[in-house]
């Protein structure tokens, strides 16, 4: 993807989640944000499907597009294992620490 594409879609992304959610904070809040998003997404012709896996330990929802970027709206209620915040809403590469869970209850 473009990295012109990757600012709009965090524009859209960061638009429609503090729409969603004002100024609650996202924790707990990835499904809920990410199922209605990617509807958004898929008709303005984002095409993109939900992604089920895990942070850490932690149980969590985003957004991969056919090329495979993540966009991640609520990547802030995560750190990087370096310690550093995660960025509000993420879009770029699958970060190593974000684990694909198959149907299995496996992680990848």
């Amino acid at each position: 993807m473009q990295q012109t594409d990757n600012l709009k879609l965090k524009q859209m992304a960061a638009d429609f989640t503090k729409g969603l959610l004002g100024s609650r904070p996202s924790n707990q809040m990835c499904f809920a944000v990410c199922t209605a998003l990617a509807g958004y997404l898929n008709f303005s012709g984002y095409h993109c499907r939900l992604t089920e896996g895990k942070v850490g330990k932690c149980e969590h929802y985003w957004l991969t597009l056919p090329d495979g970027t993540v966009l991640d709206p609520t990547a802030d209620q995560f750190k990087q294992p370096s310690g550093d915040a995660m960025p509000r809403v993420y879009v770029g590469e699958k970060p190593e620490w974000y684990k694909i869970s198959d149907n299995k209850g496996r992680d990848k």
